[in-house]
């Protein structure tokens, strides 16, 4: 089974650009990651980020409801809510994303998961992969490599030229775990509400074909200019 998402982390990276500017000038004066100033904002965020949603649908939504006129957006902004919050709900909304995929595979596998290894930039982060731990319930498994790709790719290279009799074994050989992230249950109860909500929210507006309105609006006006 294979659930596909095609912008996780590139959501964090989209805020980066569009609401980080001073972000990124202190990354630049003191050497530290953007990310890391970003996700340090965010963790001062309540969990569930005071009731703000956000929909990380920049090119759609694919698995598994394959909705390719969905769009991204905030939902429930109020004045309490600050950069803290923004931050914090791109995180949510991505794990979010993800966790509609995990609850199909489960509703297949007829049971849940015990685990769920984390690659990918967005792994990288810990306040994100402690999100992503109580979003699913479950634990999450970290890697000493989170970029998959790469290691993907040097293990069929390496297997190809003869380093490793097979596939199985070049993986065995390159693919290191790091420790598991718990997740915590109270947080889990409050993610499951809010979890509802957004998926609830993004069917309500597919099933209404508010997003392929929207879609048509911004290819007649827009797109045509």
């Amino acid at each position: 089974m294979e659930g596909q998402v095609t912008m996780a982390a590139s959501n964090l990276k989209w805020y980066r650009d569009t609401f980080c500017d001073t972000e990124a000038a202190v990354a630049k004066a003191t050497g530290k990651d953007v990310y890391d100033i970003i996700c340090e904002e965010a963790a001062k965020a309540a969990v569930g980020s005071r009731g703000l949603l956000y929909f990380p649908f920049l090119q759609g939504q694919l698995t598994p409801y394959y909705c390719d006129s969905a769009r991204a957006g905030y939902v429930g902004i109020t004045p309490a809510h600050g950069k803290p919050e923004m931050a914090r709900a791109v995180l949510e909304g991505v794990a979010y994303e993800l966790n509609m995929s995990i609850d199909a595979m489960q509703r297949v596998l007829g049971r849940p998961f015990d685990v769920i290894r984390l690659s990918g930039g967005g792994a990288k982060s810990p306040l994100w992969r402690q999100i992503q731990a109580d979003v699913y319930g479950v634990p999450v498994e970290k890697l000493k490599i989170f970029d998959c790709g790469l290691v993907g790719s040097a293990a069929l290279g390496a297997t190809a030229v003869g380093l490793f009799g097979s596939v199985e074994e070049a993986v065995a050989s390159m693919v290191h775990t790091d420790g598991f992230v718990e997740p915590n249950m109270a947080n889990h109860e409050i993610y499951k509400e809010y979890f509802g909500i957004f998926r609830d929210a993004f069917l309500a507006w597919r099933d209404r074909g508010i997003y392929d309105r929207l879609a048509a609006a911004a290819e007649k006006h827009w797109n045509a200019k």
